[in-house]
């Protein structure tokens, strides 16, 4: 895959301080696969465009609320009409919306507890059967120790038009697990122009 980046994102010291606007992103994202037929890797290309944001609700240090949200555009290929295999789903034009309202309890300035309720929908407009996808999602993470959660989620999901051959009309997991979270950012401590670590060092003039 190939693809490119644009983001504005706030530094994570001063998510409290900024009322409104967390995070705002657009990637273009090209995938080369293989497409029966055709020869020229342009052709055989999927493109991808992703938008996407993060709006706080309520920019508390200690009970904090956001709610984040992505579309993805699938150009797909135009000679996909159904889907009957996996092949066919990944390569169908599609439009996809997602929405998530999270709160995060912060305890010693350190996440203690975090839950989040998603909603998801995906369409596939050049499919003849009308064909799309409902999902709601609830989690819950439990911070036991650096970078360590305990969560749980519950998955809801129906199918309808041709995406029940693949996944039935409607299915309904429950998970549990135990999660690792890296976060590895590039010049994440720069901060404000007045901070001890930016007079220290002259990063921003």
């Amino acid at each position: 895959a190939v693809g490119i980046a644009f983001e504005y994102l706030v530094p994570e010291t001063q998510i409290w301080n900024r009322p409104f606007v967390q995070q705002l992103g657009l990637s273009f994202n090209n995938f080369l696969t293989d497409r029966r037929g055709y020869s020229a890797q342009l052709d055989k290309t999927l493109i991808n465009i992703l938008a996407s944001a993060i709006i706080n609700i309520k920019a508390d240090p200690l009970y904090f609320w956001d709610a984040r949200f992505q579309a993805i555009y699938n150009r797909g290929f135009d000679d996909i009409r159904g889907i009957a295999t996996y092949y066919d789903l990944t390569r169908a034009r599609s439009t996809a919306v997602f929405g998530s309202l999270r709160f995060l309890y912060r305890k010693l300035e350190r996440p203690t507890l975090q839950w989040a309720l998603s909603a998801g929908y995906k369409t596939f407009p050049d499919i003849s059967t009308a064909s799309d996808q409902w999902q709601l999602i609830s989690n819950l993470f439990y911070r036991l120790g650096e970078n360590f959660d305990l969560t749980v989620q519950l998955q809801h999901a129906r199918f309808n038009g041709d995406l029940k051959n693949l996944f039935g009309s409607s299915e309904t997991r429950l998970q549990f697990g135990l999660v690792y979270s890296i976060d590895q950012r590039w010049n994440k401590q720069f901060d404000d122009r007045n901070s001890l670590l930016n007079l220290e060092h002259g990063y921003i003039p």
